[in-house]
C-alpha cells in the first residue's frame, strides 16, 4: 500500500543556523493586520486563541520562532484555517538572529509567536539582535505577537529567563534574593505588558508562590524605578495555567479563553522583609522551565 501524503505538505531545509519548516504558500501575501498579543500558559494549545491570532493576521503569513522541536504547529493550524502559510525556524545559535532569510521573513509575517521550550535560549538568541527589532517594529506596526510557555515568558518587560535553572516555588519563598532567579529587561516592548512579568504552567506545577517571589524581586532590585528619587511603578505578573490563554486587544482589554485559570497580580510596593535563605535549604530543581 502506497503511503499517504500529508494532508498539508510541508518544506523542510535543514541548514547550520536553523532548521526551516513551510507549510502553505511560499509566495508573500500582504493582509491588513490588527495588534494585539496572545498570552499562553502551555500544555495544549487552544484552538480559540489561535483562530484570534489568525483573525488578527488577516489570513496572511505566520512566522513561529522556536530553539528545539519541529513543525507540530503547522498541522494544528492548517487544520484550524484562515491562513495563507505557516513556517517554523528552529534557530540553534545567536547568529541565525543576522541571517537575511530569517529576517526577511519576520519582516514580511502577518504574525510572530514564540514556541515552548526554553526562554533562555530565546533571550541568548535573540535579545539585542535584529530579531529583537524586527518583532517590536512589527508589534508597533499592528502586528500581532504571542507565545506560550517559554514563549509567554519573554513577552512582558521582565523576563525570568530561568539562565541557571528552573527556579520551584518552595526554592523562591525560601530564598527571594536566590541568584537563581534570573531576571531579564528590555527584550521586546509589546503594549500594555510594562511592569509585568509573567509565569506559565501555574496549577500543574505549583508556579504561583514563585510568580509572587518575582514581583519581589521586581522592587527589591529596584526594577520598577525611573531613577533613585521617583516612585517606583507596581510590579505587575500575568501566571496563566496549561491549556488557557489570555488574548490582549490594541486597547489594553483582555479576555481568558481555555478551561483554567489567569491570575492577573499587582504589588504596589517593595515588601519590607526580604531576606537570602542559607544556601543549605536549597531543594532540587525542576526539569523543566
Amino acid at each position: 500500500m502506497a503511503s499517504q501524503e500529508p494532508a498539508w505538505p510541508t518544506t523542510v531545509t535543514r541548514g547550520e543556523l536553523y532548521d526551516h519548516y513551510l507549510t502553505g504558500s511560499e509566495a508573500d501575501v500582504t493582509r491588513t493586520t490588527t495588534g494585539g498579543v496572545l498570552l499562553a500558559g502551555g500544555g495544549t494549545d487552544q484552538p480559540d486563541a489561535f483562530k484570534w491570532l489568525f483573525a488578527r493576521a488577516g489570513g496572511g503569513d505566520i512566522v513561529v520562532l522556536r530553539a528545539s522541536g519541529a513543525d507540530g504547529y503547522h498541522p494544528f493550524a492548517m487544520k484550524i484555517g484562515g491562513l495563507d502559510s505557516i513556517e517554523s525556524f528552529v534557530v540553534k545559535s545567536r547568529e541565525a538572529s543576522s541571517d537575511a532569510k530569517l529576517l526577511e521573513r519576520l519582516g514580511r509575517a502577518e504574525a510572530i509567536f514564540f514556541a515552548g521550550g526554553d526562554q533562555s535560549k530565546y533571550v541568548t538568541f535573540f535579545k539585542d539582535t535584529p530579531v529583537e527589532e524586527l518583532v517590536n517594529a512589527a508589534a508597533a506596526r499592528g502586528v500581532p505577537v504571542g507565545g506560550t510557555s517559554a514563549g509567554l515568558a519573554i513577552l512582558g518587560e521582565f523576563s525570568y529567563s530561568a539562565m541557571r535553572a528552573s527556579i520551584t516555588t518552595a526554592q523562591a519563598l525560601a530564598d527571594p534574593l536566590s541568584p537563581d532567579i534570573t531576571i531579564d529587561k528590555d527584550f521586546l516592548s509589546l503594549k500594555h505588558l510594562d511592569g509585568l512579568i509573567t509565569d506559565s504552567h501555574v496549577v500543574e506545577r505549583s508556579r504561583l508562590g514563585r510568580t509572587v517571589a518575582f514581583m519581589a524581586r521586581l522592587h527589591q532590585d529596584g526594577w520598577l524605578k525611573a531613577n533613585g528619587t521617583t516612585p517606583a511603578r507596581p510590579a505587575r505578573a500575568l501566571a496563566i495555567d496549561r491549556e488557557t490563554a489570555v488574548l490582549l486587544e490594541r486597547d489594553g482589554t483582555a479576555t481568558v479563553v481555555g478551561p483554567n485559570t489567569a491570575y492577573f497580580m499587582e504589588a504596589a510596593r517593595r515588601h519590607s522583609n526580604i531576606a537570602p535563605a542559607p544556601r543549605s535549604a536549597a531543594t532540587p530543581f525542576e526539569s523543566t522551565k
